[in-house]
């Protein structure tokens, strides 16, 4: 390892205890010492498998489950983020989206998945639809379905 990454570290509830809560964060270079923990989401909502991704342009997206499987953008990924609104301060999580709300469907809810993961696709996997490259994807585990169903 030569130190020339940052890693962020989220804990359920507080780094400091077992109880469901905030998530907080902590950096690390080294893995062995790491930054005083601070509060990363906080949300009324129980929130859960969060994932994040660097776009070439800049933007970090984040994906996570709480009431729905929620997608939000900053440029600022150490920020802390509250109630996530809508906002143009691209130094604050934004919202952008639910599954539900980009799908349309029900289905797409916090019912049905969980676990989301957001990735790069291969150069050879990247399709185009309607002249733009999607190079990402997110998937989850549709647990209520097919995972987890006895």
């Amino acid at each position: 390892m030569n130190g020339s990454f940052t890693f962020y570290v989220l804990c359920a509830g507080s780094c400091s205890s077992s109880t469901r809560g905030p998530h907080d964060g902590a950096t690390t270079t080294d893995f062995r010492t790491f930054s005083d923990p601070v509060k990363w989401i906080d949300r009324k909502n129980s929130v859960i498998d969060s994932t994040m991704l660097r776009d070439d342009d800049g933007w970090w997206y984040r994906a996570s489950k709480d009431a729905e499987i929620t997608i939000e953008r900053t440029r600022n990924p150490y920020t802390s983020a509250y109630e996530v609104p809508r906002t143009d301060d691209d130094q604050q999580w934004s919202y952008v989206g639910s599954l539900t709300d980009i799908l349309g469907n029900d289905r797409y809810s916090w019912m049905y998945l969980e676990g989301p993961e957001l990735f790069r696709y291969n150069d050879a996997d990247v399709k185009t639809i309607n002249g733009r490259k999607m190079r990402f994807g997110l998937m989850c585990d549709q647990y209520a379905e097919a995972a987890f169903k006895l």
